[in-house]
């Protein structure tokens, strides 16, 4: 690194993205119940052992104009139940273009669903399925222990693999949704009847298609923990609560902005199936946990959920957390949760694709196909033919779509990698004294991880090159410059430590990148760099884990 140029470093201390020391977490379900298994599930359906039975109710030829067809799934025994109000809903749908069909099922396993579903697939142009009612789905076993997984329904050719024959996969290849599967399954409440749960929600479900009933276009980020993971929600709206105070989030104030009138809420949170658990912060043991039975009196005046939340959508938990969200008296339409334990995630393929004008259950389909591996528990409760209301607005005013309508066709894609290894966190700097532009990411290729970079001319891209080669994990590069021709990359690296990171440099010398430098040594963590400057001067910033 050239010393003469000015190097300024701020250091940011921040909490670990782990439980504080001292701080007891309290998630843990208020009857002491333990998620329940697969076995258990498949003995309580009411239709046990009962052969498969379908009967297409309703079928329609697909029309050139329309967009596609959705299948009505409905549990047998409640059909009658729900008739009247399922009728406007098939009409609310039609009234949109969609072709619907109506399914009775009974009986049989997940596997006799999907193979109608496949067969459906194959001959005309399916968009996804609504499961309503108790519809059985996969289940997985691995080290995540059992969960159920609407994958399953949603990927009409991949291969999944049960060796032991217990309806259970330990496995799956070529595994991708192919077709968006919401789920209406309100039979695991114990607040309301299941006809009666759904009869209300295709009312809400009209009020809210015919504009009677609205909440304001605005969001709520709610991060209790892993803070800085609710940015893309800003290609949907441009106005957004972000609540990310480690000593104000707690259950008493999520539970107050619940009744603050936001049409889309999305929470991260330490969570079970029954309860989310508010534990960073004052007082020392915890701030709260939002539990399932404080939901439904408590009616929040929302819409639409993310819930970043561990077994938050394990649906066949009597009164599971995420299910409830959608089962109130006179809001809650859709929740994107999952059945087992949950990841930090960005959510950016469903933001950008809700930005662009999808459906809820387009947008579930391409976030889900790109986050396999971590989320494949992902479940969407609700109508996936939903959008946001924002979407009322004219492109060139609504966050997300700066540019008016005809300019966007001016963007040119650059497939910069392609193969086997996966690619992401990037990050751009444009250098006013070249005029190159440098771009960098991390990648898992050839071990482990590294970081890439190549730059553009304005015309080409260069071939990514790995910076800095080393055995051990390098993560979240940036990268940035003083505005005078000088560009680095920073980084955290185990490279000197296999037990905690610290920031490395490279400098680039106008052809290569030059060896990497140590930054910073000796504390816990040093980590999420990132890197800003010009006038002769770069800055730093990174946050460093302090032992408490």
């Amino acid at each position: 690194m050239r010393l003469s140029v000015s190097l300024v470093l701020l250091v940011v201390v921040a909490v670990a993205f782990s439980t504080p020391e001292g701080v007891r977490i309290r998630y843990m379900d208020p009857e002491n119940r333990e998620p329940s298994p697969h076995s258990q599930y498949v003995q309580n359906r009411p239709d046990a052992g009962l052969p498969y039975r379908m009967e297409a109710v309703s079928r329609a030829s697909i029309g050139s104009d329309s967009p596609g067809e959705v299948v009505l799934i409905v549990e047998e025994r409640i059909y009658d139940g729900i008739q009247s109000s399922l009728s406007t809903f098939q009409s609310d749908l039609e009234s949109e273009g969609y072709t619907v069909e109506v399914w009775t099922v009974s009986g049989g396993s997940a596997s006799d669903i999907r193979s109608d579903l496949q067969s459906e697939y194959g001959s005309i142009t399916l968009d996804g399925a609504i499961l309503i009612g108790d519809i059985p789905t996969g289940w997985m076993e691995n080290g995540y222990g059992e969960y159920p997984v609407d994958l399953y329904l949603m990927d009409m050719n991949g291969t999944w693999t049960d060796s032991d024959g217990d309806g259970l996969f330990e496995s799956a290849s070529n595994q991708a949704p192919e077709i968006w599967v919401g789920r209406l399954t309100p039979n695991f409440l114990t607040f309301g009847s299941t006809v009666e749960l759904l009869n209300d929600y295709f009312s809400k479900n009209h009020a809210y298609r015919t504009g009677t009933l609205s909440l304001p276009d605005r969001a709520l980020a709610y991060e209790e923990a892993f803070t800085g993971l609710t940015g893309y929600l800003d290609l949907v709206y441009s106005d957004i609560t972000l609540k990310n105070d480690p000593e104000g989030t707690n259950a008493d104030d999520f539970k107050s902005e619940l009744l603050s009138d936001y049409e889309w809420v999305h929470l991260i949170s330490h969570s079970s199936p029954w309860g989310s658990s508010f534990h960073t912060g004052a007082p020392p043991e915890g701030g709260g946990t939002l539990d399932y039975f404080e939901v439904p009196p408590l009616d929040p005046h929302a819409f639409f959920y993310v819930l970043n939340c561990c077994s938050n959508g394990r649906w066949t938990e009597v009164d599971n957390l995420a299910n409830s969200y959608i089962w109130c008296d006179d809001y809650g339409l859709a929740a994107l949760a999952q059945t087992k334990v949950d990841y930090t995630n960005y959510f950016q393929e469903y933001y950008s694709a809700l930005g662009s004008g999808s459906n809820l259950g387009d947008a579930f389909k391409d976030w889900l196909g790109n986050n396999l591996g971590m989320e494949d528990g992902g479940v969407l409760f609700g109508d996936p033919t939903l959008k946001p209301h924002g979407h009322s607005l004219d492109v060139a005013g609504m966050a997300g779509q700066r540019e008016p309508e005809g300019l966007r066709d001016l963007w040119l894609s650059y497939p910069l990698t392609d193969g086997f290894h996966s690619q992401g966190r990037p990050d751009t700097y444009t250098d006013p004294s070249t005029g190159k532009v440098f771009a960098t990411c991390g990648t898992s290729d050839d071990a482990r991880a590294n970081v890439l970079a190549t730059n553009s001319d304005g015309d080409t891209w260069t071939e990514p090159v790995i910076v800095c080669q080393h055995e051990y994990w390098d993560w979240h590069p940036t990268v940035g410059g003083d505005g005078t021709g000088n560009v680095w990359i920073a980084w955290q690296s185990m490279r000197h430590n296999h037990e905690t990171y610290d920031i490395l440099l490279s400098h680039w010398n106008g052809s290569t990148w030059e060896s990497s430098e140590q930054l910073t040594s000796g504390d816990p963590f040093e980590v999420e760099p990132t890197m800003s400057g010009g006038n002769g001067h770069t800055w730093l910033i990174w946050q460093k884990w302090e032992e408490t």
